[in-house]
C-alpha cells in the first residue's frame, strides 16, 4: 500500500485481524478486518482489495525463499531430491492449466466479471510499481513477508516447511509439524508436546488481547 497510514492504528488493526482470523478460516477474517480498516482510512475498495492480493503472493515468495535457505543449509536434505518427477509434475501442470483455462473462459463468457477483475488487476499492478519505487516500502513489504517464516524457523524449522505447503485447517498443519519433527528423529511424544506448546504460544495466548483490541476498534468506529 503506497498510502501513508497511522502506524499505531495499523498495528492495532493487525492485532484485531489476528483475533478475527480465528472466527473465519483461510485468512478471510484477517483480510476482512484489514480491508475494513483501509476503507475507514479513505482507501478505495479496489485499492484496499488489491493490497491484499499483492501481499499474499509476496508472503508465498518470501516463505519459499526462506524454505530453500533452510533446506540448503541442512545436511539431511538435497534440493535435487525435492524436484518432483514427471508422474507428479504432469498432473500438477494439468490441474493448473485447467484452472487457468476455466478462469479465462469465465472472464470471456461472464461479462459482469470482466470489469471488476480487470480493474483489480490494473490497480494491483499500478500499486505494485509505485510501491517498488520507494525503498522504504520495498523494505517494509519484503521484510514483513519474510519475518513470520523466519521467526517460525527460529522456534521450530518444520514450521517454515509447513507454512509453504497449502493445507486445509490447522489440524492438518499440526499433524504435518509432528510428522516432520518425528522424521528428524524427535520422539513422537516430545514432537506432539512441542507442537501443542507452539500452538498455545502463537495462537491461543494472543487471542484474548486481539479480541479486546478488535472490540475497542469497533466501538471507536475505526473498523
Amino acid at each position: 500500500m503506497p498510502d501513508r497510514l497511522p502506524p499505531g492504528l495499523l498495528l492495532a488493526s493487525q492485532f484485531a485481524a489476528g483475533a478475527a482470523n480465528h472466527a473465519l478460516p483461510g485468512g478471510i477474517g484477517a483480510h476482512a478486518v484489514t480491508v475494513r480498516f483501509l476503507r475507514g482510512r479513505g482507501v478505495p475498495l479496489d485499492r484496499a482489495t488489491a493490497s491484499i492480493a499483492l501481499y499474499c503472493p509476496a508472503k508465498s515468495v518470501a516463505r519459499a525463499i526462506v524454505l530453500m535457505v533452510f533446506l540448503a543449509a541442512s545436511p539431511a536434505w538435497r534440493l535435487g531430491e525435492l524436484i518432483p518427477d514427471g508422474r507428479t509434475l504432469v498432473p500438477v501442470l494439468a490441474v493448473a492449466g485447467t484452472g487457468a483455462a476455466v478462469a479465462g473462459v469465465a472472464l470471456t463468457v461472464v461479462r459482469p466479471l470482466r470489469r471488476p477483475v480487470t480493474g483489480l488487476l490494473r490497480t494491483a499492478l499500478a500499486d505494485a510499481r509505485l510501491v517498488h519505487t520507494r525503498p522504504c516500502r520495498v523494505l517494509a513489504l519484503w521484510r514483513g513477508a519474510a519475518a513470520m517464516p523466519l521467526l517460525q524457523g527460529c522456534v521450530t524449522a518444520p514450521g517454515t516447511a509447513v507454512a509453504a505447503v497449502p493445507a486445509p485447517g490447522s489440524l492438518a498443519v499440526d499433524a504435518a509439524l509432528v510428522f516432520t519433527l518425528a522424521a528428524f528423529g524427535s520422539p513422537v511424544a516430545l514432537a506432539t508436546a512441542t507442537v501443542i506448546g507452539f500452538r498455545v504460544l502463537t495462537d491461543w495466548l494472543p487471542l484474548l488481547p486481539g479480541a479486546l483490541v478488535l472490540s475497542a476498534l469497533i466501538r471507536a468506529k475505526v473498523l
